[in-house]
């Protein structure tokens, strides 16, 4: 696997029946996906971040789904190639 970056944008999907949404201490701002199905993309040093938050290992392996298994390994997310 080659070495992920900071920067790179992350599609990640609002994997619920409702809305989710999180505060981010590192961009200072509130992401939120109003919608089902709805798609935002997010650096993949905020999702670091948010996995190593408190409840943001919970929220991303519950409600929203990150389908690059790459990007997935590297955050420490179950990989199951069938389902994503």
């Amino acid at each position: 696997m080659a070495e992920l970056k900071d920067n790179l944008m992350v599609d990640v999907k609002n994997n619920s029946t409702g809305s989710v949404s999180y505060y981010s201490e590192f961009s200072r701002m509130q992401r939120k996906w109003d919608k089902p199905d709805s798609t935002k993309k997010v650096s993949l040093e905020e999702l670091r971040e948010l996995v190593s938050s408190s409840g943001g290992y919970e929220l991303i392996e519950n409600f929203l789904l990150i389908k690059d298994i790459d990007v997935r390994e590297e955050l420490g997310l179950p990989v199951n190639k069938n389902s994503c």
